[in-house]
């Protein structure tokens, strides 16, 4: 405790203080770390106690004193409570905009209005009439055939353009599988029924001939309304029961797929239907035929690729009766082609 030129002391001779523990003076203190009391004084003045129960050198400010400690998660000063026994932190009015800052990104999720693809759980209850809960819609929801009409120019011109000029090895089904649309289909349905209401009349007053029990020509609107009935009948069930057939050879499709592709294979009967204005019965039979065989080969070689897919071994029994599909396909877009001569350009 001294150095070499101080007499020894024992036991007996140190300063033991009132509770037990020896105290040293600041003389001592200096002369045991080296230091003087003019250089230290501050903390020479304050005595310390040889058990290490009170402040020292290597004591860090706030270890056993009650003042606000450093929060490390939000970096301000807290008063945290070490008596309470459910370890809960009370912040201080010291915590400042940094905390307030780094807390706020970490807001719960279910804070604000929760939602369901862009509409909120309240804007969905409004429309489905539900408590509010959100989820997906369901079949009597507009919202469930929102994504059968969700495409734009570019992929109605492609799939149209497909269907005009199909390939030899037929990839409309890979086309339109992650997007099978119904807006196409019905437009170009839609569109092929007035165009053929139109130019069935315009074919009509080109060829009209007064005589005496019809003197002068009229519009037929029963034109327009036939022509609703064969081309919404065929483009509905036809598909459906090339459907209903492959799911029962097990080569399911889908049903929009099926849809789809009967919609666009009608594409190509629009400028044909404008070419039957011409007053010649050649010309209109030669154009009929041509958009048949076209819009029946975009048919039948899709739907054909696809049961290739599902039977690869075409001597299977399965390939026979696709087969037979593919010819009642193609029969029957033939007398859809035959009725649109017959009753419309005749």
């Amino acid at each position: 405790l001294a150095s070499s030129s101080t007499p020894r002391r024992g036991p007996e001779d140190l300063p033991w203080g009132h509770n037990g523990k020896v105290m040293l003076s600041s003389e001592e203190m200096n002369a045991v770390y080296g230091g003087t009391g003019g250089q230290n004084h501050a903390s020479a003045n304050l005595p310390t106690e040889r058990g290490g129960a009170g402040p020292s050198i290597v004591d860090m400010p706030g270890d056993d004193m009650g003042g606000p400690e450093l929060n490390p998660q939000s970096l301000a000063f807290e008063e945290i409570s070490v008596n309470d026994p459910s370890g809960s932190v009370a912040p201080s009015a010291s915590a400042g905009r940094l905390g307030d800052a780094t807390n706020a990104p970490f807001l719960p999720s279910d804070a604000g209005p929760k939602s369901y693809s862009g509409h909120t759980a309240g804007a969905a209850s409004a429309d489905g009439g539900g408590d509010g809960a959100s989820g997906p819609p369901n079949v009597w929801q507009l919202a469930y055939y929102k994504p059968l009409f969700d495409v734009d120019s570019h992929h109605i011109v492609t799939r149209v353009v497909h269907a005009v000029l199909p390939r030899p090895r037929a990839q409309f089904f890979e086309l339109i599988s992650p997007n099978p649309d119904l807006y196409g289909p019905f437009w170009i349905a839609t569109t092929l029924i007035f165009v053929i209401a139109v130019t069935g009349n315009l074919a009509k007053w080109m060829t009209f001939t007064p005589t005496d029990s019809e003197s002068q020509w009229s519009y037929d609107f029963t034109k327009l309304t036939g022509a609703s009935t064969a081309v919404y009948m065929y483009v509905s069930l036809a598909p459906l029961g090339v459907w209903a057939s492959l799911r029962y050879m097990q080569a399911t499709k889908r049903l929009v797929d099926m849809m789809c592709i009967y919609g666009y294979a009608l594409a190509s009967f629009v400028p044909i239907s404008l070419v039957c204005i011409v007053p010649s019965s050649v010309l209109r039979w030669i154009t009929i035929l041509c958009g048949c065989a076209v819009s029946a080969a975009f048919l039948v070689t899709n739907i054909h690729a696809h049961l290739q897919d599902c039977f690869p071994y075409s001597d299977s029994d399965s390939m026979r009766r696709g087969y037979a599909l593919l010819a009642a396909v193609g029969v029957g877009h033939v007398i859809f082609s035959l009725v649109l001569k017959v009753c419309f350009f005749a």
